[in-house]
């Protein structure tokens, strides 16, 4: 395996100013996967509830079977009849992604299902999309590629990858493929690595995910996606 080149894209708060004129977040009450997913939301299950089992099936979905148990494991108690909506769910999602290309449209739909009350008790936090993307110009402008091996991006607090596709974008601007980049991603919430993986999948981008905790170097769980896979080979390595 080639080495990565290290690019770390947690880093200082950014000044004041700059966060004001950031904006906020994109609106996911209009975004048509998240209204089809309310729609099709069991009566007996909430909103949270039924967005949770969604993305983590989903993201098992486009794993290429390699998280085929903990696939059965999620969807254990659900029918088939409330099930069945969730590819369309699903199909609608990546329709919207192509509209919103390397932008993280997963969440603002959790912050939107959670509540503002139950994030701050838990101490999650997600960036809005147009913070994200001024992070990220400041950390890659200048950024010299390098002349051998991919480019590596490290994420210890990955939450839904609203910054790692904000660097993805501005690489794609420069004109670098999102094959070209290899990220390593954790989170110590389960949710939200399931949600960094659907949404670097979906846009292409090789990754490894690790669910775990980063002061504590402790990794519980550890899913490369197909575009890691394709870049390094098929073989499956020990996590």
């Amino acid at each position: 395996m080639r080495p990565w080149n290290d690019l770390s894209l947690t880093s200082q708060p950014l000044p004041e100013p700059l966060c004001r004129k950031a904006g906020m977040s994109i609106d996911a009450e209009r975004l048509p996967w998240v209204r089809l997913l309310k729609k099709v939301a069991p009566q007996n299950r909430g909103l949270m509830q039924t967005f949770r089992t969604f993305v983590g099936a989903a993201a098992c979905a486009v794993a290429a079977g390699q998280r085929e148990e903990e696939y059965l494991s999620i969807i254990r108690g659900w029918s088939r009849e409330d099930l069945t909506p969730f590819g369309h769910v699903l199909g609608q999602l990546v329709l919207d992604m192509e509209k919103h290309e390397y932008t993280d449209i997963l969440g603002p739909a959790y912050e939107a299902f959670e509540g503002k009350g139950n994030r701050q008790a838990i101490g999650s936090f997600y960036t809005p999309d147009s913070v994200a993307n001024l992070a990220a110009r400041l950390a890659v402008q200048g950024m010299q590629w390098p002349e051998r091996g991919p480019l590596g991006i490290h994420e210890p607090a990955g939450g839904s990858g609203a910054m790692l596709l904000a660097a993805v974008r501005e690489f794609r601007q420069q004109g670098a493929p999102p094959q070209s980049i290899r990220i390593q991603t954790w989170d110590i919430n389960k949710l939200a690595c399931d949600m960094v993986y659907l949404n670097l999948t979906l846009h292409g981008v090789p990754a490894e995910v690790v669910h775990g905790d980063t002061l504590r170097y402790e990794k519980w769980s550890v899913w490369r996606n197909v575009w890691y896979y394709a870049a390094h080979g098929w073989q499956r390595e020990a996590a």
